[in-house]
């Protein structure tokens, strides 16, 4: 995660898919930590807004409206965790699984693989780290 200088770290974060950002200087391990939620719950929120906007867009077109309005009711409860914790983000993801798993593409669906490639990995993340499995 980091190289520590006289007393300091220095840290790159990584992103699914290649991107970096980076370098950050922090004092301690503490503050390393959250600076990767931070990060992390901003990512997850930036995926699954993009997400879900095309999802109500393409249910909509498809005359899916009940499964639309539910995709449109997650994205507005996504709003709510701008400026919360990684922790409560990932805690109301794990709850809302079903309603995730309702408004997502079926596997015929061209936008099936982004589904399985971007979404999936998020919620399983969520899930280890409210298990603690990720440290």
């Amino acid at each position: 995660m980091g190289e520590q200088y006289s007393n300091y770290i220095k840290l790159n974060f990584s992103y699914p898919g290649g991107g970096i950002i980076g370098p950050f200087t922090v004092a301690d391990m503490s503050e390393a930590k959250r600076l990767l939620y931070f990060h992390t719950r901003n990512y997850i929120l930036d995926k699954l807004k993009g997400w879900l906007n095309q999802r109500i867009r393409a249910l909509t077109a498809a005359g899916e409206y009940l499964r639309a309005d539910k995709a449109n009711e997650l994205q507005q409860r996504l709003i709510n965790f701008t400026d919360t914790s990684f922790f409560r983000l990932a805690d109301f993801l794990i709850k809302q699984e079903s309603k995730i798993l309702f408004v997502a593409p079926g596997q015929k669906s061209r936008n099936y693989n982004y589904y399985h490639d971007n979404i999936l990995p998020i919620l399983e993340y969520c899930r280890e780290m409210k298990e603690g499995v990720v440290a």
